[in-house]
């Protein structure tokens, strides 16, 4: 599947009319929930130019990177603090891209 994204104000906006995935580039057959079901909601409100930077920076960060700037012997619920974060960052970057602020 060839990953297609839609400029802001379409597909995943809050209030688009188009429902169509913004950024699909996943090719699992199983999908693996990596936070618990109790999620917090942080609404955060940016204008585009600082969500393209946003989504630019921490499509930057990797995986390396968050275990530099964590605690090793920190956990969250059984897991380590650096799987913690990176699990975060990832949900970040998926709700960017489905706001239509996918990395280049």
């Amino acid at each position: 599947m060839i990953p297609t994204i839609s400029p802001p104000g379409e597909a995943g906006c809050q209030g688009a009319a188009n429902t169509k995935a913004a950024l699909t580039t996943t090719n699992r057959k199983v999908l693996f929930i990596m936070a618990a079901q109790d999620a917090s909601t942080i609404p955060l409100e940016l204008p585009p130019n600082e969500a393209a930077a946003f989504s630019q920076f921490v499509k930057r960060v990797d995986y390396d990177t968050v275990g530099r700037l964590t605690a090793r012997t920190v956990t969250y619920g059984g897991r380590t603090e650096h799987d913690t974060a990176w699990s975060a960052l990832q949900m970040l970057r998926r709700e960017l891209a489905e706001a239509g602020f996918a990395p280049r």
